[in-house]
């Protein structure tokens, strides 16, 4: 299969998946409904990495194939590790919020916390130099630019689903009239246009 081929499959992917992640999580904003998001949100942004590496980095099909599994691996690793560092923290903090949680307790969650924190980078460490070892300097450096553009791509599409300061997008008012009628002003204003 040609890499343009593949490539316009992906993207084909990509746009399939997208009004699956632009729909805002349950009110919880936890359980089966932010799981499905955020899979749909891997798959997006593994679909768009692999649209965009081979010509972003000036790869053949040869070093592509070599290398693309070894960015989804990184991907997944990095997703799976956020994922354990968050569900412990998560449990640390459901302790503590229990108000019975024993000094013994906080010790025990707390190491598991501390070895997800040292040990996770050193995993990512390794999935980033068996990468490294396929590229040129210019190309590892393209492939991070391109994985900054991804974090701001993903960061900006959360950012509008989730409106001004995390408040649940909302549709638009049907009228377009201000709440505050022209007679409603306070006292000293001028009237609201």
């Amino acid at each position: 299969m040609s890499a343009a081929r593949t490539c316009g499959m992906l993207l084909a992917a990509a746009a399939m998946t997208v009004p699956l992640a632009a729909q805002p999580p349950g009110p919880s904003g936890t359980g089966p409904e932010r799981r499905n998001l955020q899979e749909e949100m891997s798959k997006m942004v593994d679909a768009y990495l692999l649209s965009h590496v081979q010509d972003a980095l000036g790869l053949s099909d040869e070093k592509s194939a070599k290398v693309v599994p070894l960015i989804l691996k990184l991907q997944a690793d990095m997703r799976a590790s956020m994922e354990r560092r968050n569900d412990a923290v998560a449990d640390l903090a459901k302790l503590m919020e229990s108000g019975t949680a024993t000094e013994a307790q906080v010790v025990e969650r707390m190491k598991l916390v501390r070895s997800l924190e040292v040990d996770e980078p050193m995993k990512l460490q390794k999935d980033r130099e068996a990468i490294d070892k396929e590229l040129t300097v210019v190309q590892q450096a393209k492939l991070r630019v391109l994985e900054r553009e991804v974090r701001r791509r993903v960061h900006e599409l959360a950012r509008r689903q989730r409106g001004p300061m995390d408040e649940p997008a909302r549709p638009p008012r049907a009228d377009k009239e201000h709440p505050r009628k022209k007679k409603d002003a306070p006292p000293g204003l001028p009237p609201n246009p």
